[in-house]
């Protein structure tokens, strides 16, 4: 079962800052929107205790039903609350 992200990417100061809203505290800031896609979808796996095809089962968290499968990371283009 895959398990499903949104992250919202904003250019702040010439870099790219990438946040999931799923997991507040999950942010990345890259110097493209690539790799700032790239850093948020490996801070959400570490953050799961897995790798993206599958790993250990996270620690009981509102942000998936499953544990297993891969991320998908969708963008959203609405400005994030503030």
């Amino acid at each position: 079962m895959k398990r499903k992200f949104t992250v919202v990417i904003e250019k702040k100061q010439g870099e790219y800052e990438a946040r999931c809203r799923e997991m507040p505290d999950a942010v990345a800031h890259e110097s493209s929107k690539q790799d700032a896609l790239e850093k948020i979808r490996a801070i959400i796996t570490k953050k799961l205790g897995g790798d993206s095809d599958g790993g250990a089962a996270p620690k009981p968290h509102p942000v998936s039903p499953s544990p297993r499968g891969p991320i998908i990371v969708e963008e959203s283009h609405e400005k994030p609350d503030a």
